[in-house]
């Protein structure tokens, strides 16, 4: 269904939210190829609490851009009352793609324009893409502002995710975020006799994994020497 130039609405999903003379309506639809624009508006320009950000996760030694960009993953779900779509393929990319659409509010005339964008990852980090002409500069800035607006007004208010996504340099990744944590891991490579990745590479903090001391035996065995485990107390399995 078009209701829109440019675009190919399947649904509209989750809660709008509306901001001064903006309605942001979660959305999906597909951009035709010859009207999506670049990324811009990036979310880096609109002042994030970055150490806020960074002390929400508790970690330090990520670019500015990971932070903002898995922060956003789990916190436009939870201002939305909405329900990602799931990775784990290897063919996932990006797990921040998520469309909208602003319902703006002319000021010059008493009509409605719907302009689509989609929050995604660019080369500066997370921004906005619009379509690439119908619409002016002033129209999306009021956009980018009231959508960035709501994200940054609440920024501990997001919804904890466990996923697969597929990089280019290292493979795939399984990505944790929640409070307290951001984890990102590397897992094995694909294995085309069994069609499957190993998820057990590495383990986050809670799951349960083969003691490294006794080998998931649950005992230590050293010549005639025996007795349970003092690392994982016997249980053959630990976690960190």
């Amino acid at each position: 269904m078009s209701i829109v130039p440019g675009i190919i609405l399947n649904d509209i999903v989750g809660l709008p939210i509306g901001i001064g003379d903006v309605l942001l309506v979660p959305a999906r639809f597909d951009f035709c190829a010859d009207v999506e624009g670049t990324t811009e508006y990036c979310a880096g320009s609109f002042g994030p609490d970055l150490p806020r950000l960074r002390s929400l996760f508790n970690c330090y030694d990520l670019h500015d851009e990971t932070v903002l960009h898995y922060w956003l993953r789990a916190r436009i779900p939870s201002a939305f009352h909405l329900r990602p779509a799931t990775g784990g393929n290897q063919g996932r990319h990006d797990l921040l793609e998520f469309p909208f659409l602003a319902v703006v509010h002319s000021r010059s005339t008493a009509t409605l324009t719907a302009l689509p964008f989609i929050c995604a990852d660019g080369y500066r980090g997370p921004g906005l893409i619009f379509p690439k002409t119908g619409f002016d500069t002033s129209a999306k800035q009021r956009v980018a502002a009231a959508f960035w607006g709501v994200l940054l007004e609440s920024p501990e208010d997001i919804a904890p995710f466990e996923e697969w996504v597929y990089d280019d340099e290292s493979g795939l990744q399984k990505v944790y975020c929640g409070r307290d944590l951001l984890c990102i891991c590397d897992l094995q490579e694909w294995d085309e006799n069994r069609g499957r990745y190993d998820p057990h590479l590495a383990a986050f903090a809670g799951e349960l994994f083969a003691c490294p001391d006794c080998g998931g035996s649950g005992v230590e065995d050293v010549l005639t020497f025996r007795e349970d485990c003092a690392t994982c107390d016997g249980q053959g399995q630990v976690s960190w």
